[in-house]
């Protein structure tokens, strides 16, 4: 998988940088006229999509890098992502909880943040599905982050939500790349598969639970 990942970030790559910087150039020669500028910015925009699952392939099919593991402020990296997913959770009507948090972790920040934002993302998802199969119910949703220290002083990050669940048949395989249960055209099944090997990467573990 990661020699057809990088053959295909090579191969596809190259070509769809000519094909997008061609569609940009032909979007500025047919200004004012508003039903072809909206179909080349449909073709950008899908051009971007493709090159997107390109790399977050490459990322999870790579061997686990050797990075550095440093002490860092748990809530601090939690606080970030909720920046970024703020305004999604505004318009979905979701609440953000953060809950005992105040913890020091070894970890790289970078990676931690992404897995954090991924694990969120995932969640405003699952509200998302979880609200259209009950368009009617006045239930409180929100997202909750959480730590603890176990015995070991490990410290188990939780992030839990008020979405869809999943069946137990599909919980063994929500970290396997390419696994979704979205519709087709709605989810590339890689942004859980890209928290595995973040987790892997930084020496720690992740499962998941539903009812």
């Amino acid at each position: 998988i990661g020699m057809l990942a990088g053959g295909l970030a090579h191969e596809i790559g190259n070509p769809l940088g000519v094909i997008r910087g061609r569609a940009e150039l032909a979007l500025n020669q047919i200004r004012g006229n508003e039903v072809a500028e909206k179909n080349l910015e449909v073709v950008i925009g899908q051009i971007d999509r493709i090159s997107g699952l390109i790399q977050s392939l490459l990322r999870v099919s790579r061997v686990p890098e050797h990075i550095l593991l440093r002490e860092i402020e748990l809530r601090p990296c939690v606080d970030e992502a909720f920046v970024l997913t703020q305004e999604a959770c505004r318009l979905g009507g979701i609440d953000l909880l953060l809950k005992n948090l105040d913890y020091k972790i070894f970890a790289e920040p970078s990676h931690f943040q992404q897995l954090i934002l991924n694990t969120i993302l995932n969640s405003i998802h699952a509200i998302e599905e979880q609200k259209l199969k009950n368009p009617s119910s006045d239930q409180r949703h929100f997202i909750e982050i959480s730590a603890e220290l176990t015995p070991k002083a490990t410290c188990v990050v939780s992030v839990r939500d008020t979405g869809c669940g999943i069946s137990s048949e599909n919980l063994a395989k929500l970290f396997q790349p390419f696994f979704t249960t979205k519709a087709a055209g709605k989810g590339t099944g890689l942004g859980l598969a890209i928290v595995s090997k973040l987790i892997e990467e930084m020496d720690g573990h992740v499962w998941a639970e539903s009812e």
